[in-house]
């Protein structure tokens, strides 16, 4: 999944929150997406900095953030 993009957007699209008690299951916001992508680009910048992934670009900056 970390070397396909458009996985990538998909799954951060189709994100959903967990039942809890009586609440139901839905789609994460706008600003939630934001901050898993921000995250995950930090991360795919790290690992690369630390040798973990020797791949030169980071696909995080294919992904958009589309939908809330």
């Amino acid at each position: 999944m970390a070397s396909d993009p458009i996985k990538l957007e998909e799954w951060l699209t189709d994100l959903k929150t967990l039942p809890i008690g009586t609440r139901e299951v839905h789609t994460v916001s706008k600003k939630t997406k934001k901050n898993f992508h921000n995250l995950m680009y930090l991360l795919f910048q790290r690992a690369v900095a630390w040798k973990l992934l020797d791949y030169h670009g980071n696909p995080m900056t294919l992904v958009r953030v589309q939908r809330g």
